[in-house]
C-alpha cells in the first residue's frame, strides 16, 4: 500500500548467529600497536574498548560501516558494534545508526552489547537509531537500555512532507489521491499521541513519542504507532518511506 508505514522488522531467532565466527576476521587482523587505541571500560573491571573511524583504529581491514566500536577482555576481542551515519536524521540529533552488533558466545549475557551501545550514548555523546531489523536479543536490549539511568527512549517516525517533495510534483494525480489519504492517518496517528516535532531533511518530517516495554519485556512498543513488523525478506518498500523505529538520547553524566 502507498503510504504504508515501514517498521523495523523482527528478525526470526537463529537467522542472525553473529559471535566469534563474525568477530575472528577482525580478531586477527589487528594493526602491531593496536593496545595504544584501547581505553578502559569503567574503573572497577578488565574490560577495554576502542572506536574505530574509518582507517583510525586498531583493524587494518576496512571495517563494513562507518563506525566500529570494539570490546576487549584482555587481548580477545569479544564483541562489536558497527555504526552507520544516517542518510536522512536531523542532525541536530547528532545521531548514529546500528548496522550490526554481535557478541562472543562465551561473553553472552554480561552486558557486553548494553555497554557498546552505552559507549556510544555516554562516552561519544552521540544518540543511537535501531537498525533497520532487529533479532529477539537485540529487541530485548533495547528494553533493557531503556530503564538505565540517564538514557531516554523514544520512537520516531518520518513521513513525507508534500510541500518539500519533487518526487510528489512527478505523481500522477491518482497516486497523489491515495497518498494523502495514508498522510492524513498518519498524521491523525500522531496528533493522537504525544508526538514531538524534531526536524525536517529533505523532504521528510520527523517526530518522537513515548514508547514503553511491552508486558513480556521482550520489545519496546507503543499504543497507536507501530515500531515493529514481521520479517519478509521479498517486501519491496516505496521510494517514498514513511518509517518508524526506535531512537536514545543520553542525558545523565
Amino acid at each position: 500500500m502507498i503510504g504504508q508505514l515501514s517498521e523495523v522488522e523482527r528478525i526470526p531467532r537463529g537467522s542472525f548467529l553473529g559471535g566469534d565466527d563474525d568477530i575472528s576476521e577482525y580478531r586477527r587482523d589487528f594493526v602491531s600497536d593496536w593496545k595504544s587505541y584501547l581505553r578502559p571500560l569503567s574503573k572497577n573491571n578488565h574490560y577495554k574498548f576502542f572506536i574505530q573511524i574509518g582507517k583510525q583504529g586498531p583493524v587494518k581491514t576496512d571495517i563494513e560501516s562507518d563506525i566500529m566500536i570494539g570490546i576487549l577482555h584482555g587481548s580477545r576481542l569479544i564483541g562489536y558494534l558497527m555504526l552507520d551515519v544516517p542518510y536522512a536524521f536531523p542532525k541536530q540529533a547528532r545521531a548514529l545508526q546500528v548496522n550490526t552488533i554481535t557478541v562472543s558466545e562465551d561473553y553472552r549475557g554480561r552486558g557486553i552489547a548494553r555497554a557498546l551501545y552505552g559507549i556510544v550514548l555516554s562516552k561519544m555523546k552521540n544518540s543511537l537509531i535501531s537498525g533497520s531489523s532487529q533479532t529477539p536479543g537485540g529487541r530485548k536490549n533495547w528494553v533493557g537500555m531503556s530503564k538505565i539511568p540517564g538514557v531516554s527512549m523514544w520512537g520516531y517516525c518520518s513521513i513525507l512532507n508534500p510541500e518539500n517533495s519533487d518526487q510528489w510534483n512527478k505523481m500522477t494525480a491518482a497516486r497523489k489521491h491515495e497518498y494523502s489519504k495514508s498522510l492524513t492517518g498518519i498524521r491523525k496517528k500522531l496528533d493522537s499521541t504525544d508526538a514531538e516535532y524534531i526536524g525536517s531533511v529533505d523532504s521528510l518530517d520527523y517526530f518522537i513519542f513515548s514508547v514503553e516495554s511491552n508486558a513480556a519485556e521482550t520489545e519496546m512498543t507503543n499504543s497507536i504507532l507501530k515500531i515493529y513488523q514481521p520479517f519478509d525478506s521479498t517486501r519491496k518498500q516505496s521510494s517514498l518511506i514513511h518509517q518508524t523505529g526506535l531512537v536514545c538520547f543520553w542525558s545523565g553524566k
